[in-house]
């Protein structure tokens, strides 16, 4: 059996999840859900950092009687404190895709988020950028270094921090023993 815990909001109940041979048993505050791994229909994989870290990722299991339940790379260990879990996350889903491809051989592993998505976040980034360079330039002309030089930087991350969001998130299906590159935290994680 593997396991796998986190607490998805600061104060909530930590949700475990329990791998075992047959099927995945999600528990949270004494509230029991078997998920059979003949039954799953959907693992999607996301590249998913908040806020301005630049990592993070989540999965979600879609059951074939309309169930769900997702996890992440993260755990809330108080109010702002997170606690990231990346070796026992990148683990688990491993051992989830693996298990669940050979109950179900019929199973959709599916990276990323959905082309449209990606369009309009690729859009807005672009149009963000674009804004931020004018600003810099305005600034730059009324002699305000300092305010060019902090836009600047902002922008620069904020372009780094889309591409990475967008690029890793392109949309593929997989096969468990070929699980994309940038989808998974740790070794397989690499920056395009």
């Amino acid at each position: 059996m593997t396991r796998f815990a986190f607490r998805p909001r600061p104060f909530a109940a930590e949700t475990v999840l329990d791998l075992k041979e047959r099927e995945i048993l999600a528990s949270r505050a004494g509230r029991d859900t078997v998920f059979p791994l003949r039954e799953i229909a959907t693992i999607r994989l996301f590249y998913t950092p908040r806020g301005i870290n630049y990592s993070g990722y989540r999965a979600k299991i879609y059951s074939r009687s309309g169930k769900t339940v997702s996890f992440e790379d993260r755990s809330y260990k108080g109010l702002i404190e997170q606690e990231r879990l990346e070796g026992s996350y990148r683990d688990f889903v491993r051992d989830l895709c693996v298990r669940s491809e050979r109950a179900n051989p019929d199973v959709l592993l599916h990276a990323g988020r959905a082309v449209t998505m990606l369009a309009l976040i690729g859009t807005v980034a672009t149009a963000t950028v674009l804004l931020m360079g004018y600003f810099i330039t305005r600034a730059l002309t009324n002699g305000s270094y300092g305010l060019a030089l902090a836009i600047a930087v902002f922008t620069g991350y904020f372009a780094l921090w889309s591409w990475a969001y967008v690029s890793r998130n392109r949309p593929q299906s997989f096969r468990a023993a070929a699980i994309p590159p940038g989808i998974l935290p740790g070794p397989d994680a690499k920056d395009h």
